[in-house]
């Protein structure tokens, strides 16, 4: 796909592109590549600048699940909990969080030890309910 060389090419003039790295790996997830490519893709992505595993948290954890790593999609949604419960902005404002994201954490969320669950209810009590 064209696309995606696109991608690859612009990635390897700049690599630290977070926006490329992020659009290689959505690229790579709905294209079905290999689990290996589409996991280089996501930590390339997340290493270019995390706070861009709201977006892909998703894709990330159906591609772990795809390659039945149930343990790793659940480290996956405790890593996001953990560092969207920590986190502020600088103006005062939540972030947008894609309601797919909420869906896909709300999946594990009896499995996330008490007191994530607690933070994250605390923190999005529309999405998980206060406790």
């Amino acid at each position: 796909p064209a696309g995606l060389t696109h991608l690859d090419q612009a990635l390897e003039l700049f690599a630290d592109h977070f926006p490329a790295a992020r659009l290689r790996f959505k690229a790579r997830h709905a294209q079905g590549a290999h689990y290996s490519e589409i996991a280089a893709a996501f930590d390339h992505a997340v290493s270019c600048y995390p706070p861009v595993l709201t977006d892909l948290l998703p894709y990330a954890v159906s591609t772990e699940l795809g390659a039945d790593r149930p343990d790793e999609a659940l480290a996956l949604i405790k890593t996001w909990a953990y560092f969207i419960t920590r986190c502020t902005w600088q103006d005062g404002k939540e972030p947008e969080i894609p309601e797919v994201t909420f869906k896909s954490v709300r999946a594990f969320y009896p499995a996330l030890p008490e007191h994530l669950q607690t933070a994250l209810a605390t923190r999005f009590p529309a999405a998980f309910g206060a406790t």
